[in-house]
């Protein structure tokens, strides 16, 4: 009985109501982790990892770029309303 045949067992098993969730992924697990997985090339690997690196440090300079663009757009209201109130002062006399 193969890997797979056994996991068609598995869910209709689980769809009969013969076994409960919690035993179907145990099972499940049991079945699919000790299939014979491809290895990944170390090129690639390494390829992937510098690309990695690359849209990290691109997505960091993007974040802090807009954290000052939104920092600048809320001095510039908040300025205009100092302006306004220092000129409501002086014209008040306070």
């Amino acid at each position: 009985l193969g890997a797979q045949k056994a996991l068609e067992y598995l869910d209709k098993s689980l769809a009969a109501g013969l076994i409960n969730k919690r035993d179907f992924e145990a099972m499940r697990a049991s079945l699919i982790l000790p299939l014979p997985r491809e290895e990944i090339p170390r090129p690639v690997v390494a390829r992937m990892s510098a690309e990695l690196l690359e849209t990290q440090t691109r997505l960091r300079g993007e974040v802090r770029r807009l954290r000052q663009t939104g920092s600048t757009a809320f001095k510039t209201p908040f300025k205009a309303l100092d302006d306004d109130v220092k000129r409501l002062r002086r014209a008040w006399g306070v």
